[in-house]
């Protein structure tokens, strides 16, 4: 995974709710404020991070745990 130089995305899918969890959730992730953070939600799907697979690895754990819907692209084996 080191190695690999693939920069991801990880992208808020519609169907979340907007709710206080959410929103602190993504703007921990996504260093945005709770304005942006709505609207990113009402809007979805949105880009919510491009990064290498070190980083993504550790959001998207943290999008499992708060049951948020996601997907990564392009398809992220690790």
């Amino acid at each position: 995974m080191e190695k690999d130089q693939t920069i991801y995305k990880i992208i808020l899918e519609p169907g979340n709710v907007f709710n206080r969890k959410n929103v602190e959730v993504l703007a921990k992730i996504t260093g945005e404020n709770y304005a942006d953070i709505k609207r990113y939600i009402e809007s979805a799907p949105v880009i919510l991070v491009k990064d290498h697979a070190a980083k993504i690895v550790e959001i998207r754990q943290c999008l499992i745990e708060h049951q948020i819907v996601f997907s990564i692209e392009p398809d992220f084996k690790y």
